[in-house]
């Protein structure tokens, strides 16, 4: 009798586990997908430590072994702490190279501190104003990002919580040296990709100045990039495209659009590098690593000089 006393309380307490803790854990444990759009997804093994849903969108953190702390908005990979400083990298110091005396930024978007913490690397730099929509963005990435959202702490830093689109419509009397936009391509952020906001981005772009925007993949994506492209073409006199190697991104193949009214940008000769590099150390961004990201594979040259051939045929 005893024995079987023991054994039922024995399969009791193995029922209760697998009832009851095994189903958590197996869902703490999971896979995150992040969707490509060809059907050749990314997916990473992750545990899902933090969830939250905004006023305007769902926020996670995953954890993972390999790639660290990792981002997503809407189920769409932001960043991860084991590969962000390419992106962050790539997009304040390519457009600051070119405006090393730069005073004035402005990012739209970059709530986790990213692209901040990049740009106030840049001994010039007197004023940031970044303009995020989202203030739980700021506060999940001070909380589980706190080496990136550090730089929103910098007193040349003025944070701002608003529509991207509506503050610059609004900006009447300020101009930038530099812009970045650095944000989601969905959801909230539509307003970002249409013309009027991007006339305005022109409106308070100081005279040599530089504006970035963040694309997607360039092979996955091309006809997107197309289209933001010629956009872009259509405001601004000079728009290049520069790539990136961005292994947890869409197809690792990840692209930018560089837009000037007075500087092009694949005039490299242009650059002072000493005075763009001066006392920075970086773990991509280099002298050689920037000019070769305007050296863009021939599918791409094609595709987006169709295009630019297009345009000069109707001006």
């Amino acid at each position: 009798m005893m024995w079987r006393t023991c054994w039922a309380l024995l399969s009791g307490l193995i029922g209760g586990f697998i009832l009851g803790y095994l189903p958590h854990y197996l869902e703490s444990r999971q896979r995150f997908v992040e969707p490509s759009g060809v059907g050749a997804d990314l997916v990473f093994r992750v545990q899902r430590i933090f969830s939250l849903q905004s006023k305007f969108q769902k926020i996670d953190v995953l954890r993972s072994d390999f790639f660290g702390h990792i981002l997503t908005i809407d189920d769409d990979l932001m960043l991860t702490e084991r590969d962000e400083f390419i992106y962050h990298e790539m997009i304040a110091h390519v457009p600051a190279a070119y405006v090393p005396n730069a005073r004035d930024a402005l990012i739209i978007g970059g709530g986790d501190g990213g692209t901040a913490k990049q740009l106030l690397r840049r001994p010039s730099l007197v004023n940031l104003t970044v303009v995020e929509l989202d203030e739980e963005v700021v506060h999940v990435c001070r909380r589980f990002f706190p080496r990136l959202a550090s730089s929103f702490d910098d007193p040349r830093v003025t944070l701002l919580f608003a529509d991207g689109a509506s503050w610059v419509s609004s900006a009447e009397s300020r101009t930038f040296d530099l812009i970045i936009v650095d944000s989601t391509d969905f959801g909230a952020a539509q307003p970002l990709f249409e013309e009027r906001f991007h006339r305005h981005l022109r409106r308070i772009l100081a005279p040599g100045g530089m504006l970035v925007i963040n694309l997607t993949s360039l092979p996955w994506q091309l006809t997107s990039v197309q289209r933001s492209v010629a956009r872009q073409r259509q405001i601004f006199r000079h728009v290049r495209v520069f790539q990136i190697y961005q292994p947890s991104y869409t197809s690792g193949h990840y692209c930018f659009a560089i837009c000037s009214n007075d500087l092009d940008a694949q005039d490299l000769g242009a650059i002072d590098w000493a005075a763009a590099t001066r006392g920075l150390e970086m773990q991509y961004y280099s002298r050689e690593v920037h000019q070769g990201a305007f050296a863009l594979p021939e599918f791409a040259k094609k595709a987006l000089g169709r295009r630019e051939q297009r345009r000069r045929e109707e001006l």
